[in-house]
């Protein structure tokens, strides 16, 4: 028999995120052994750190039946606050490209979303706020609608590390 283990210790948000270009995907890696799951992406490549303050992440992945059989409906909300000039044209890579998300929870369990035959596009909304108690930010949301859950990884969201 299985158990589903309930702990008291959750806690909620993304603490860290690096988006990868699509094209710059190698691949999944499945430990026939274990059914543990590792991926593989190029050398070198283009990743992008979403290095945003604490609470600036949110992950939603919502399951429905369809036509085809099941779909999730997957989201991934980043604030980046402090509209600047240096930040502009990282966002611009980002609305004009196709991305997986590599993120790690708050509770340490690294994910994968998005695949090679269906990324995530990334819209952005800008706001300056109304007044100069509200601050000025961008937008980010990642979305696609895929055909499996978002991957459980079994590696370290710093193996990703930009250096």
């Amino acid at each position: 028999m299985k158990r589903l283990e309930i702990t008291c210790g959750n806690v909620g948000g993304v603490a860290k995120a690096y988006a990868v270009p699509v094209d710059e995907f190698v691949g999944i890696n499945v430990n026939r052994l274990t059914g543990k799951f590792t991926v593989s992406i190029e050398e070198g490549g283009n990743l992008i750190e979403l290095a945003v303050p604490e609470g600036a992440i949110s992950f939603r992945e919502t399951g429905s039946e369809g036509d085809n059989g099941k779909m999730y409906d997957v989201a991934i909300d980043v604030d980046v606050p402090n509209n600047n000039k240096d930040n502009d044209s990282i966002i611009d890579t980002l609305v004009n490209g196709q991305w997986l998300l590599i993120f790690q929870d708050s509770n340490g369990i690294v994910r994968l979303a998005g695949t090679k035959s269906i990324p995530l596009s990334c819209i952005e909304d800008n706001t300056t706020g109304r007044n100069h108690e509200e601050y000025s930010k961008n937008t980010l949301n990642f979305h696609a609608v895929e055909y499996r859950r978002s991957l459980v990884l079994d590696q370290a969201i710093s193996d990703f590390e930009i250096d």
